[in-house]
C-alpha cells in the first residue's frame, strides 16, 4: 500500500536516480514530500520538470558528466527547484554516477536544509 510522505525532516536528503538523458527512473520518501510528487508521476519525467537549469543543459558531455553542471555542484552553487506549485526555490544539488550493470545511472541529491525561497535579485 502506498503511503503518502509527510514534509520531509530538514537533515533528510532528497535522491533522484536518473538515466544518462536525465529521465527520472527512481526517486525517495523525501523527494516526494519536497517536490510534491507521488515518484509514479516522476517516472519517466525529465529532470527539468524539477531543476529548470536542465532544459537548456545536457547531463553528459560525450561519455561523461557535464563538466559545467559538475563544477557548479562542486562549489555549492545553487540551483533553480521547481515544484508541483511552480514556487520559487532555490536549493543545492549534487550528483554521483552509479555503478550499474551496463546501463549509466546518476544519483542526484538534495539536502532538504539547502532548500530555501528564491528572492529576486
Amino acid at each position: 500500500m502506498y503511503r503518502k510522505p509527510e514534509a520531509p525532516e530538514r537533515s533528510e536528503v532528497a535522491a533522484l536516480t536518473l538515466d544518462e538523458e536525465g529521465n527520472i527512473l527512481d526517486c525517495n520518501f523525501a523527494a516526494e514530500a519536497l517536490f510534491g510528487y507521488e515518484s509514479t508521476e516522476l517516472l519517466s519525467r525529465h529532470i527539468s520538470l524539477l531543476f529548470p537549469q536542465f532544459e537548456d543543459s545536457s547531463l553528459l558531455d560525450g561519455v561523461k558528466l557535464n563538466p559545467k553542471i559538475s563544477f557548479m555542484c562542486h562549489c555549492g552553487r545553487l540551483f533553480r527547484v521547481r515544484d508541483r506549485r511552480s514556487r520559487p526555490l532555490v536549493g543545492e544539488l549534487h550528483i554521483v554516477e552509479l555503478g550499474n550493470s551496463g546501463m549509466r545511472t546518476f544519483r542526484i541529491i538534495v539536502p532538504v536544509e539547502s532548500v530555501m525561497p528564491e528572492f529576486p535579485s
